[in-house]
């Protein structure tokens, strides 16, 4: 990618039609959900939200985008840390730097943010007051599934009521 960047052929940064990603995975989403099709990375456990959900989430949620959002996108992803686009500016840092109340939640069963990747800014927080909790729910499934009313909402009620 960063090759293709050299060579000025997108330096109008072209928007990306990222829509028929949502599309496809909408109309196979039967697929994506079944539990015995072994697949290396899912957005939700199989299951674990409800079909009208789940098809309204894939149906609105991928917009186009622009290619250097992308690129960002693909950066942080490989880089140790978050910078601002000149460099100078290390939100990871900052982030862990910062004496604020913190929630952290994860789900044992997300394989696109997983606790292994999230753990660690919990624990590098300076935070006087920081709390993390995990569930065995997977990345879409912490907000928006069949569990996520029981679970990860009240306790975010009751975290933010304290605060």
């Amino acid at each position: 990618m960063l090759a293709v960047g050299w060579t000025g052929l997108f330096d109008s940064n072209p928007a990306l039609p990222v829509r028929f990603i949502g599309n496809h995975l909408r109309k196979r989403s039967a697929l994506w959900d079944n539990r015995i099709l072994p697949l290396p990375i899912r957005g939700w456990v199989p299951g674990g939200v409800e079909r009208e959900v789940l098809d309204e989430y894939l149906a609105k949620t991928f917009e186009h985008t622009s290619l250097s959002v992308a690129l960002d996108i693909f950066k942080a992803g490989t880089a140790q840390g978050f910078k601002s686009l000149d460099g100078m500016i290390d939100y990871s840092a900052a982030f862990e730097m910062l004496d604020r109340p913190l929630l952290v939640v994860a789900g044992t069963e997300d394989q696109l943010a997983p606790p292994d990747s999230v753990r660690p800014a919990f624990e590098r927080s300076k935070s006087k007051d920081k709390t993390y909790r995990a569930w065995p729910l997977g990345h879409l499934d912490l907000i928006m599934g069949r569990e996520s009313t029981r679970t990860v909402w009240p306790l975010v009620r009751q975290w933010l009521d304290r605060h």
